[in-house]
């Protein structure tokens, strides 16, 4: 887990940095389920970084207010939150709703223990798991 202060706590009771990558993940409602909405659930994200030897989890920063995850349309500008949307399911684990044919960007950030630059941490993460919901109420990873 993701611990709770903010940054690394060094000796002299200050604070150092810590390695954070900013992820985009696209995603888009292809209709493959049978043509109705996508309900991207606001379950914290994981990336698998585990080799053969040893199994290791990099964890969304979730701690850390300015590193909160959002949701935007492929353009930039800022995705309605499901509850804006007025999609009336009240189920408060929904981060965002899409229609048929559309598509935005999760931007989420992670604790990429490890790994000093972007290029160790492609190289170090295998995959990230990330689940929604489409319409009937089945949850698909």
């Amino acid at each position: 887990g993701g611990g709770g202060g903010g940054g690394q706590e060094v000796a002299a009771g200050g604070y150092g940095s810590l390695p954070v990558v900013e992820l985009h993940i696209l995603i888009q409602n292809t209709g493959t389920f049978g043509g109705g909405g996508l309900e991207v659930l606001g379950q914290p994200l994981a990336v698998d970084a585990s080799t053969r030897r040893r199994g290791e989890i990099m964890d969304e920063i979730t701690w850390d207010p300015r590193l909160r995850r959002r949701a935007v349309r492929c353009d930039g500008s800022p995705l309605p939150s499901a509850g804006e949307r007025g999609a009336g399911t009240g189920d408060d684990d929904v981060l965002f709703r899409l229609g048929l044919f559309e598509s935005a960007v999760l931007v989420a950030y992670v604790h990429a223990r490890g790994c000093a630059t972007a290029s160790k941490f492609r190289r170090r993460a295998n995959s990230a798991q990330l689940s929604v919901r489409v319409e009937g109420g089945t949850t698909v990873p």
